[in-house]
């Protein structure tokens, strides 16, 4: 088109010179690219947010004692079964003579000697792929085993043990805390492990005679003055980790018909 003016040209797509041909290739590769990430970032959000929400879900149901390694791993597992039989080795620890310890203690006293107690056995129960359900005043019920099994559950339960009464012995020696013992009982055996309760709150529960029983063997460091007490089943399982483990013999204890094999390991 000619005129006074400066002329301007109208191409059709065939005709346009290369130069804008290339530039139209780009502004679509550009858009093609655009929408590829963006599809992208909402899908890696959306899996953030269901990781998210599927590790609030597993810390509610089992506490905030439950190991980071251990909420990775059901994490990666994916929702199971609510309820099903586990073989389980049960620990139950009590801090000796806490009532006449923290009887003149100030309660915020009170409160920073159980958390330096609960601190240790938190760690050392953790660090062994165990799981701490409930603390009971001035003890604790731990499981190993479940949610998830290691094989050597009897292991890891001595071995958390055995730390834990080391630990607790040098913050007594370090002067942190009042000068403590505390008394551990184990036992293994099957139990039925899952959620219990209603919608509105669900707790991560274990039934099963070995509860019972490894709460009755944990009593049983009174009579005996010692501190680490374990069933015969946990003695045999655990291995060399056992290995200077003294024989008390058959002891009868409440609730159960037959006596239990005792041994002391601590």
């Amino acid at each position: 088109m000619v005129g006074g003016g400066a002329s301007t040209v109208a191409y059709t797509p065939f005709e346009a010179p290369p130069f804008y041909l290339a530039k139209g290739a780009m502004l679509v590769l550009a858009g093609l690219a655009v929408g590829f990430v963006a599809h992208q970032l909402k899908r890696r959000v959306g899996n953030a947010w269901r990781t998210m929400q599927e590790r609030e879900r597993i810390v509610s149901a089992f506490g905030q004692q439950v190991s980071p390694a251990i909420v990775e791993e059901l994490i990666k597992r994916g929702p199971g079964p609510e309820n099903r039989r586990a073989y389980i080795c049960i620990m139950f620890m009590d801090i000796r003579d806490f009532t006449p310890k923290v009887e003149h203690m100030p309660p915020e006293q009170v409160v920073a000697f159980q958390n330096a107690v609960f601190g240790a056995a938190i760690e050392a129960v953790n660090r062994h792929n165990g799981l701490i359900n409930q603390f009971l005043g001035d003890g604790f019920m731990a499981t190993f085993g479940a949610p998830l099994s290691t094989g050597e559950e009897c292991r890891n339960a001595v071995a958390a043990a055995h730390e834990l009464i080391e630990r607790v012995a040098a913050l007594s020696a370090a002067g942190s805390i009042p000068h403590t013992r505390i008394g551990i009982g184990l036992h293994t055996g099957e139990a039925v492990t899952g959620n219990i309760g209603s919608a509105q709150r669900k707790q991560y529960s274990i039934t099963g005679i070995v509860v019972i029983l490894a709460a009755r063997i944990e009593q049983l460091n009174k009579a005996y003055d010692s501190q680490l007490l374990a069933s015969a089943e946990v003695v045999k399982a655990a291995g060399d980790l056992a290995k200077d483990a003294v024989p008390i013999g058959p002891v009868q204890v409440k609730g159960h018909d037959e006596p239990i094999e005792i041994y002391r390991l601590a």
